[in-house]
């Protein structure tokens, strides 16, 4: 007998729980929602599905609750941070085109049985490959065309289809300029204590984010960056 949807999150949960009697249905808990502002209260309605925004349980039950989308797909694998859902296949040639389309509708059906939405506007297709490619990729879901883009930030971390790195370090050297253009101003009236604070606070963390990953470049790529940080 299929689920009612204020019952799906609760019936996932059990099955990360030893025993159902260990874990307290929810919904015996009246749960409700109302806005009150300069003393008005507007009506309260029932919350029969989902999670009241800010709730300290709110990131660990959707965690749980998505947790089954690694399964749905053989062929694609799943990277997931959050709500961020990220899906990769490989192959020598493009012909898994048309099973990358049906394992997608696949993800699609299985977000609409969990009462979950997918953003069509923000799910993007990037090809990876080390040689110049005018191949056209085209996939449809929902009849909508998935927007197939060179380069694509993950993750806080600009990932492009060559997988060389210069999008992200032109994106830190941006950042870096900026910000020490501000600290050379500031060095006339602050002293090394501050100064050194403001570099740790402003400026370490885009150099130290995932450096394992982009850092280890050729000297050519990561020159202007150096100039940038020692100006």
């Amino acid at each position: 007998m299929p689920l009612e949807p204020q019952q799906l999150p609760f019936h996932k949960l059990v099955t990360f729980c030893c025993s159902r009697n260990k874990c307290k249905d929810p919904r015996q808990h009246k749960a409700v929602k109302l806005v009150k502002l300069s003393g008005y209260c507007s009506k309260s309605l029932n919350i029969t599905c989902g999670v009241p925004q800010g709730s300290v349980l709110g990131p660990k039950l959707f965690i749980l609750y998505i947790s089954y989308v690694c399964h749905v797909s053989e062929t694609l694998k799943p990277v997931l941070f959050a709500d961020d859902t990220n899906l990769f296949c490989s192959g020598n040639d493009l012909q898994k085109q048309t099973l990358v389309m049906t394992e997608l509708n696949k993800l699609k059906s299985w977000f609409n049985i969990n009462k979950l939405s997918l953003n069509l506007s923000n799910t993007k297709i990037m090809h990876f490959c080390n040689w110049k490619s005018n191949i056209q990729i085209k996939v449809l879901l929902d009849d909508v065309a998935i927007e197939k883009v060179n380069e694509i930030r993950f993750l806080g971390v600009t990932i492009d289809d060559k997988i060389s790195w210069n999008s992200h370090i032109k994106n830190v050297q941006h950042k870096v300029s900026q910000t020490t253009a501000v600290l050379n101003r500031g060095g006339q009236v602050l002293d090394h204590k501050a100064l050194r604070t403001l570099h740790c606070s402003l400026v370490l963390p885009y150099l130290i984010c995932c450096a394992e990953v982009w850092g280890n470049n050729y000297k050519n790529r990561l020159h202007s960056l150096f100039n940038t940080i020692h100006s």
